[in-house]
C-alpha cells in the first residue's frame, strides 16, 4: 500500500486559532500554526497572546511568519531580511526552542526571498501553491492540497481534478473538493496538505465544514499524521541540503571534562534541532586501532595516539588519517575545540576552503613552576597564532579569554559561554548528606594540579577544628590520585575526605545534591562548568578570585570569593556558608535562579547555529553593525566621549556589533577593544581649534563594513566626511547633536557661521535621524535653531545618561564644606565658567571660613588659574587636583557636598550634572544648561544668571548652610537620575532608532 501522509497549516495567529487548535486535538490531527507576532492586519485584541502561543506550541509546531504580515515582495531587500530574521529570534526567545518552518505572507515570494529564508536558519518555507500531492521538490516552496476557502481562480484546476460531473458541487463547497482529493491521495498515496486562517472559517461561517473534513481524514491506520517540518524531514531533498560540521576536541565523552562536556552538549542539539550532520574526530588509546562509533547520535572518529606530553596526545600518523576522514566526510564547516595542541592544528592544517570556527575554552596554558612552560610558551607564540589566524570566527567561553588571553583577535572573536541542562542538574534538598559536605570535581592528573586540591585538602585540615564532621568529597581520577590519597592519610584525615573516582550522568548529579557547598579552587580558570552545574542544582560556590569566574560567580551573591590563594582562606570562606545554614540557602537558591535564567544549552546552540550559517554564507544574520563616528574617545575624558563610552557598552550587551573610530590621542593604542566593542584609532594630521584633522579618516570610513554610521557634533571634519561616505555607499546616517556651535573666538565666529549654512544644512539632510540631548534647546542655539524647524520630523532627544551602579550616593558624608567643579581646563572649555567660580568664592570665603573648592581637570589654563588663585589670596580654599580616571572621580563626588558648573554658554546636557546628581549632589549651576529646567522642576538644586559671580556666590553659600535641604535635594537628585537617566533605559531608546533606521534602503 502507497504511504499517505496528512500535515495541516494554519496561518497569521489570529486569536481564532484557539478554537482552531482545540478542533485538531479532537480529531488528533497535526500541524502547524504560523504566527506573525505583531501582524498589522489585526488589532492587539485580534492577535494570539505570549501565554497562547507557548500553550500551542505544546501541541504543534509553531512557524514564523515574518513580524508583521507584509508581502515580502513589496520590500526593500534589507527590511524584507529583517522581517524574516526578527520573526525567528521573537518566536525562539517566546518558546525557548528553535523555529525552522516559514510561510511566505501572502504566498508571494521568489528566488531571492527563499535564499532569505535560508540564510536567515529556517529547513523550510511554505507557499499557498494548491493541488499538489507529492513531495516537494524543494523544502523551500513547499505547497499545499487545499486551501479552507473557495478560490474562484481555481475552477480549471477542479475542472482538471475532479471532472465536470463533480465540478460544481466541488467548486462551490471546498469541503467536498477536499475530501474528493484525501480519497485520489488515500488510493494512489502521497501527501494531503490542508491549510487555512481561523478568522477566514469565522468570517465564512466555515466551522462545520472543517470539521467535517478532518473527521473524515482522522484516525486513519494507514496514515500519517505529521508537522510541516516533520514531512519536510522525510523528503530525499531534505537529506541532500543536510550541512555537515566537524567538531574537533583532544579528548571526547566518556572521557575529558568542562572542554568535552561543553563540545557534546553543543553536538547533541545542532544535529537535533538544527538538522546538522555532526561528525566528531578525537584522540583515542595509545598505541591502539582507530575506532569509529556511534555516540549517543553522533559519528566520532577516535583516532590512536604515539605519546604524550602534559595532558596532550599526539600522532604524526594523525596527517595521513585526518586528511582521510575530511575526503570521506567533507564537512561543510569545521569547529576546533582547544586550547589542548596537537590533534585541531593537524586538521586546521589540512583543511582548504572550509570554513574554520575555533572554540578557545581557556587562556593561557601556563603552568605554575614546570619546565613545560617552555613548550607553552612556544605553542602559543608560534602554532596557536596559525591557528588563530586561521579561523574564521573565535568563540570564547568567557569574556576574560576573548578581552584578555586573546585580545588581538577581538575582531573576529564572540563570547558563548558553557551552559547546563537544569532539566538535569536540579536541587534536591532531601538528598542532602547529614554530614557537612564539600564538593570538588576536576580531573586529578599531574597536568591538573592548578586545579588547587592540594589546597583544598589543607583547608579541610584547618575546618575540622571548627566543624570535627566535615566531608570532602573528590570526584574525579587520574594519574595523581594515589599521591592524593597518600597526602589524605599523612594528615590524618581518610575519615574526612573521600575519592569517588571520575563520574557521569545521574551518579554526579547526585553528588552535587549531597553537598553543601562546592569549592573550585583552582589557579586559572577562565569559566567553570562544574561551577555552573553546582549553582544549577542549588549548591553554593566558593571560588578564587582568577580568570572570569567573577562573570558567573558574583560575591556574596551566589557564592564567596576567595582573594588569596591559601588553605586558610578557603577554610574561612567554607566555614561561613557551613556554619550559617540560612545564609547557605540564599546564595544556593540565587545560584540557581541565575543558572536557569542565563545558562540554558538552547540558547547557546541557537548562537553556534548563527554563527556556522554566518560563515557558510559570508553574512551576518543577525546583529547590526554601528560605527560610531566621533573626533576623539576614551581615554580622553570628555561629555561626549561618556556618552558613546556607556552607550556604547549598554549596546553590545543588546546584541550590537559597535566601532568606534576616531582620531588617535597620546599614549593610546591604535585598536583595542573596550567593554565589547571595538576602537580604532587613526593618526591625525594637524589639528584646528579643538578638531583633530584625520586625513586618512575618508579612506577609513570608505572600507569599513557597518550597517549605520552613528556621527557626532558640534566638532565637524568626522560627522562630515561620514555623511558623504553613507550617501555614496548608501547606507543610513544618524546625527546626534550633543552642544551649540557658537564657542570660538572671532576667526572662528566667522567660519562657523559659513560652515552651518553650507555642509552643516547637507549634513542635516544626509541624516535619516537627528537626535538631540535635549528636546527644550533645539529653538535656543543661537547657530542651528532655525535649520532644526526645517528637519523637525526627523529630530528626536535622547538625553545624555548615567551608570547609576558606579555612580551611587556615599553612606558617609563629611561634615567639611567641599564644592566640586569637574572640567577641562583649555580656552575651548571656557563656556563652563571657571573664570566666575574663582570670582564667586572670594565672597564664599568670607562667609564660609571652612569652605573647599576641589577642581578636578587640567590643560592649558592650568597655570594661568593657579596665578589667578594666589592674586585672590584663595590658596587654602581653591585645591586644583588634576585629571582623574572615572573610577577616581566616583570617589570625588562621593567626599565632597555640593557641585557647581557656572557654564555661560548654552550645553546641551552636561554628563558631569547627572554624575554628580546620582552621587547625591546638590547642584548650583546657570540657566544656559541643559539641566536647568529638570533642576528647577524637581528642587535638585539652585539656578543662577550665568556670568554672575554675585548670585552664583549666594546659591552657594544657600546650599552649604542649609543642610537640612541639602539633604532632600541629594535624596531627590539621585531619584530623579534612576527615573529617567540610566544607560539601560537610553540605549534601548537608540536601539530602536538604530533598528528603524537600518530598515531604510537608499534609492
Amino acid at each position: 500500500m502507497n504511504k499517505v501522509t496528512v500535515t495541516t497549516s494554519w496561518d497569521d495567529g489570529h486569536v481564532l486559532d484557539v478554537r482552531l487548535a482545540t478542533l485538531l486535538k479532537k480529531y488528533n490531527i497535526r500541524g502547524t500554526f504560523y504566527i506573525s507576532p505583531k501582524d498589522r492586519e489585526f488589532t492587539s485584541e485580534e492577535r494570539l497572546t505570549n501565554d497562547q502561543v507557548r500553550e500551542l506550541a505544546k501541541d504543534f509546531e509553531i512557524g514564523a511568519h515574518t513580524m508583521t504580515h507584509p508581502r515580502l515582495t513589496d520590500l526593500g531587500e534589507k527590511e524584507a531580511k529583517e522581517e524574516i530574521v526578527s520573526s525567528k529570534e521573537y518566536l525562539e526567545k517566546l518558546l525557548g526552542k528553535p523555529v525552522t518552518s516559514f510561510c511566505y505572507p501572502a504566498g508571494y515570494y521568489s528566488p531571492k526571498y527563499t535564499d532569505m529564508v535560508r540564510r536567515a536558519g529556517f529547513t523550510l518555507g511554505r507557499t499557498v501553491e494548491r493541488f499538489a500531492t507529492c513531495l516537494p521538490k524543494n523544502s523551500f516552496s513547499i505547497p499545499t492540497t487545499i486551501h479552507a476557502y473557495r478560490h474562484w481562480s481555481d475552477a480549471w484546476p477542479i475542472l482538471k481534478k475532479v471532472g465536470i460531473i463533480k465540478f460544481l458541487s466541488c467548486y462551490v463547497h471546498w469541503d467536498e473538493l477536499a475530501i474528493q482529493l484525501f480519497d485520489e491521495v488515500s488510493c494512489t498515496g502521497g501527501i494531503f496538505h490542508l491549510w487555512g486562517h481561523s478568522w477566514e472559517i469565522e468570517k465564512n461561517k466555515d466551522w462545520e465544514r472543517l470539521e467535517r473534513v478532518l473527521k473524515h481524514i482522522a484516525l486513519r491506520s494507514t496514515v500519517d499524521y505529521v508537522t510541516n517540518a516533520q514531512l519536510v524531514s522525510e523528503t530525499k531533498n531534505m537529506q541532500n541540503m543536510q550541512k555537515t560540521v566537524l567538531f574537533v576536541t583532544p579528548y571526547f565523552l566518556p572521557v575529558g571534562g568542562g572542554l568535552e562536556r561543553y563540545a557534546f552538549e553543543i553536538a547533541s542539539r545542532l544535529q537535533k534541532d538544527y538538522q546538522w550532520r555532526v561528525v566528531i574526530v578525537t584522540s583515542g588509546n595509545c598505541r591502539g586501532r582507530d575506532q569509529v562509533e556511534d555516540y549517543n547520535g553522533l559519528t566520532v572518529y577516535r583516532l590512536s595516539y604515539q605519546f604524550k606530553v602534559s595532558n596532550t596526545p599526539f600522532s604524526f600518523r594523525w596527517f595521513s588519517r585526518a586528511k582521510k576522514i575530511l575526503k570521506e566526510e567533507n564537512p561543510d564547516i569545521v569547529n576546533i575545540h582547544t586550547p589542548v595542541p596537537g590533534i585541531g592544528d593537524v586538521i586546521a592544517w589540512l583543511i582548504k576552503n572550509k570554513p574554520c570556527v575555533v572554540t578557545y575554552h581557556a587562556g593561557s596554558m601556563h603552568k605554575s613552576h614546570s619546565c613545560l612552560n617552555i613548550l607553552v610558551w612556544l605553542y602559543e607564540h608560534t602554532l596557536m597564532r596559525v591557528l588563530l589566524g586561521r579561523a574564521d570566527s573565535i568563540v570564547c567561553s568567557s569574556d576574560y579569554v576573548r578581552f584578555q588571553f586573546l585580545e588581538e583577535y577581538v575582531s573576529k572573536s564572540r563570547t558563548i559561554t558553557p551552559a547546563v541542562d537544569t532539566s538535569i542538574f536540579k536541587p534536591a534538598p532531601e538528598k542532602k548528606n547529614a554530614r557537612p559536605t564539600i564538593l570538588f570535581v576536576a580531573g586529578l592528573n599531574r597536568s591538573e594540579q592548578h586545579k588547587g586540591l592540594q589546597t583544598l585538602i589543607e583547608a579541610v585540615k584547618i575546618l575540622r577544628e571548627k566543624i570535627p564532621n566535615i566531608q570532602l568529597t573528590v570526584v574525579g581520577g587520574g594519574n595523581m590520585q594515589s599521591e592524593y590519597e597518600l597526602r589524605v592519610k599523612r594528615l590524618g584525615l581518610e575519615n574526612s575526605v573521600i575519592f569517588t573516582g571520575r563520574l557521569q550522568g545521574s551518579a554526579l548529579v547526585e553528588k552535587y545534591q549531597q553537598a553543601h557547598v562546592f569549592v573550585l579552587s583552582s589557579r586559572n580558570e577562565s569559566f567553570s562548568m562544574v561551577a555552573l552545574e553546582a549553582m544549577a542544582c542549588a549548591l553554593p560556590v566558593v571560588s578564587a578570585r582568577v580568570g572570569g569566574i567573577t562573570s558567573l560567580i558574583e560575591g556574596g551573591e551566589t557564592g564567596l570569593l576567595v582573594e588569596a590563594m591559601t588553605s586558610t582562606d578557603f577554610a574561612e570562606k567554607i566555614a561561613q556558608i557551613l556554619l550559617n545554614p540560612k545564609a547557605s540557602a540564599v546564595l544556593g537558591k540565587n545560584g540557581n535562579t541565575k543558572a536557569v535564567e542565563q545558562f540554558g544549552w538552547n540558547s547557546r546552540t541557537l548562537e553556534f547555529n548563527t554563527l556556522f550559517l554566518e560563515k557558510l554564507h559570508k553574512e551576518k544574520l543577525h546583529k547590526i553593525r554601528i560605527l560610531e563616528t566621533p573626533v576623539r574617545f576614551y581615554p580622553y575624558i570628555g561629555g561626549v566621549e561618556n556618552h558613546i563610552y556607556y552607550l556604547s557598552e549598554q549596546l553590545v550587551k543588546l546584541g550590537y556589533d559597535i566601532t568606534v573610530m576616531c582620531a588617535n590621542e597620546p599614549k593610546a593604542s591604535a585598536s583595542e577593544s573596550v567593554k565589547g566593542f571595538q576602537v580604532r584609532r587613526l593618526s591625525y594630521t594637524f589639528k584646528i581649534a579643538n578638531t583633530n584633522i584625520t586625513l586618512g579618516l575618508p579612506r577609513a570610513l570608505w572600507r569599513s563594513e557597518f550597517d549605520v554610521i552613528h556621527t557626532h557634533m558640534p566638532t565637524p571634519w568626522s560627522a562630515d566626511w561620514s555623511a558623504l561616505v553613507a550617501r555614496l555607499r548608501k547606507k543610513p546616517l544618524v546625527l546626534t547633536i550633543h552642544n551649540d556651535m557658537d564657542k570660538a573666538d572671532f576667526f572662528g565666529k566667522i567660519v562657523t557661521w559659513i560652515y552651518v549654512r553650507t555642509f552643516f544644512r547637507l549634513l542635516l539632510r544626509s541624516a535619516a535621524k537627528i537626535i538631540i540631548v535635549n528636546m527644550e534647546w533645539r529653538t535656543s542655539f543661537k547657530k542651528t535653531s532655525h535649520i532644526f524647524e526645517r528637519y523637525g520630523k526627523k529630530v528626536i532627544a535622547i538625553p545624555n545618561g548615567v551608570d547609576t551602579e558606579m555612580f551611587k550616593v556615599s553612606a558617609e558624608k563629611t561634615d567639611a564644606h567641599r564644592i566640586l567643579f569637574v572640567s577641562v581646563l583649555d580656552e575651548h572649555h571656557r563656556f563652563k565658567g571657571f573664570d566666575y567660580l574663582l570670582g564667586a568664592m572670594s565672597e564664599v570665603r568670607d562667609h564660609l571660613s571652612d569652605i573647599k573648592l576641589i577642581v578636578v581637570g587640567e590643560g592649558q589654563l592650568l597655570g594661568e588659574y593657579r596665578e589667578m588663585t594666589k592674586k585672590l589670596g584663595l590658596e587654602n580654599v581653591i585645591e586644583f587636583h588634576g585629571k582623574k580616571t572615572q573610577q577616581e572621580l566616583v570617589q570625588y563626588y562621593q567626599t565632597t557636598d555640593l557641585f557647581v558648573l557656572p557654564s555661560i554658554e548654552i550645553e546641551g546636557m552636561p554628563l558631569v550634572l547627572l554624575e554628580a546628581m546620582a552621587s547625591g549632589l546638590p547642584i548650583v549651576t546657570t540657566t544656559v544648561t541643559g539641566m536647568a529646567s529638570e533642576i528647577l522642576k524637581y528642587k535638585t538644586g539652585v539656578i543662577v544668571p550665568p556670568r554672575d559671580s554675585k548670585k552664583l556666590a549666594e546659591a552657594i553659600i544657600e546650599v552649604v548652610r542649609d543642610t537640612t535641604e541639602r539633604k532632600e535635594m541629594s535624596s531627590r537628585a539621585r531619584s530623579l537620575v534612576e527615573e529617567k537617566y540610566s544607560w539601560q533605559m537610553l540605549a534601548k531608546n537608540l536601539a530602536s532608532v538604530f533598528e528603524e533606521v537600518s530598515l531604510y534602503e537608499k534609492k
